[in-house]
């Protein structure tokens, strides 16, 4: 990961020097690369605007190694946690850490062939969507450690945003305030930036298609929109 960060470190240094606004640019990194995007901050002569970690990667990092993203590698450091304890990171790593659905398993991912990969990556899901004005998932305040109880707003997607105003919420990705801190919870039993209908947001590789045939209709999550 070193190299691969020293080399990230290289060229936005290069893109800085050659006019980049470094205040508008956020490193993105899912799994080990938000790790990544952690580390690019040993090899700057500058501090990073922002980070977000998506479910940032358990297996492979040791607990409190310099070689990991914490809340030092940038000015502002949000991370979603979808498969806490599993293949993402435990605990409170950035200046904001969001627990989705209790940070461990989502709901949606129950019925596939491996729950905790479905849930670790679709943390990157979450993400596509909160680019989209108006449809930025929105958390509230809660338990200091990922995964918690399943507690928190439930998710209306960003259609109506008044009925988020309560709870001092805000929206998790790419619109959360640089000056937000602490840990938000959010519940949300459908599968994020899933599209349900031709002229909705979303993108089918974000959608589940593949319940087993006994489960009961009233059971199953939301299916793929075929057009």
């Amino acid at each position: 990961m070193k190299n691969v960060a020293k080399c990230l470190a290289e060229s936005l240094t290069f893109l800085r020097d050659s006019g980049l606004k470094i205040d508008k640019t956020t490193c993105v990194g899912h799994s080990l690369g938000a790790h990544v995007c952690g580390l690019i901050s040993n090899f700057l002569k500058f501090r990073a605007e922002r980070i977000i970690g998506l479910d940032p990667a358990r297996p492979l990092i040791k607990p409190g190694n310099m070689n990991r993203l914490d809340s030092g590698d940038a000015k502002a450091v949000h991370v979603f946690h979808t498969n806490a304890g599993y293949y993402g990171e435990t605990g409170k790593v950035g200046h904001v850490d969001f627990c989705i659905n209790g940070g461990k398993h989502q709901p949606y991912c129950q019925y596939t062939s491996n729950t905790n990969l479905c849930s670790h990556i679709w943390s990157i899901c979450y993400l596509a969507q909160s680019i989209f004005q108006g449809f930025e998932p929105y958390a509230e305040p809660c338990s200091r450690r990922c995964p918690s109880g399943l507690r928190g707003l439930r998710s209306l997607r960003g259609r109506n945003l008044a009925r988020y105003a309560v709870r001092n919420a805000i929206p998790m990705g790419m619109t959360t305030p640089m000056n937000a801190y602490g840990s938000y919870c959010i519940k949300d039993d459908q599968p994020p930036f899933c599209p349900t209908s031709p002229d909705s947001i979303g993108d089918q590789r974000c959608c589940l298609d593949y319940p087993p045939e006994d489960v009961d209709e009233n059971t199953l999550r939301r299916r793929r929109f075929f057009s």
